[in-house]
């Protein structure tokens, strides 16, 4: 096993800690955290870190995540493409793709209620960097 895919095992628990979890204000990192989680990572892990949307049949954006070399960390941990989008049928969304975060779709996030608080953000790296340390 990789070492990204035992980081993704440890970020699934260290998320769900009640200290972590606590830095939502409602919903949980699937449903209403999903980009304050992938934010916090993207600038946590840093390059060649980006988000990624993911859409459905039905909604432009239904989640987000990051892209991580050749996996995808979210609230799962991190996984392949094909579990990745496994995991996301099995939460129901229809026939997910994956697709570049633009700005457009940022602004579509926001207007469906996908929340990026950017003090939340920063509240999540201060936890990442003391639990983990700095992944710089």
């Amino acid at each position: 096993m990789s070492e990204l895919k035992r980081f993704g095992r440890r970020l699934r628990r260290f998320i769900n800690r009640p200290d972590v979890f606590e830095i939502l204000a409602e919903g949980d990192w699937g449903a209403g955290g999903c980009w304050i989680l992938a934010e916090a990572l993207v600038q946590w892990l840093g390059p060649p870190a980006r988000l990624v949307a993911v859409a459905s049949s039905k909604l432009p954006v239904e989640h987000i995540a990051v892209e991580y070399i050749d996996l995808y960390i979210d609230y799962q941990g991190a996984q392949t493409e094909d579990e990745f989008l496994s995991h996301l049928e099995a939460d129901g969304i229809d026939r997910p793709r994956i697709v570049e975060f633009a700005k457009y779709l940022q602004v579509k996030a926001r207007r469906s209620g996908i929340p990026c608080d950017v003090y939340q953000v920063r509240q999540l790296i201060s936890k990442l960097n003391t639990h983990f340390g700095s992944a710089r």
